[in-house]
């Protein structure tokens, strides 16, 4: 069975997603380096968004 690709993510859960820790996540939305939108009061991240995000990591690593 293939799983769904979910199209945003709490911040919590782009945490889980992404290995980090949710403070991080935080901080990253705080900078700027990571896209978010509200509805309501929830925070979301899009998928975009993240992988975006893990794309600069990467490059900053190398």
């Amino acid at each position: 069975m293939q799983q769904e690709q979910k199209l945003s993510y709490s911040p919590e859960a782009a945490a889980a997603a992404t290995d980090m820790n949710r403070s991080a996540i935080y901080r990253a939305i705080q900078s700027g380096d990571l896209k978010s939108y509200k509805v309501g009061r929830l925070r979301r991240i899009t998928r975009q968004a993240l992988e975006n995000y893990v794309s600069k990591l990467e490059k900053g690593a190398a």
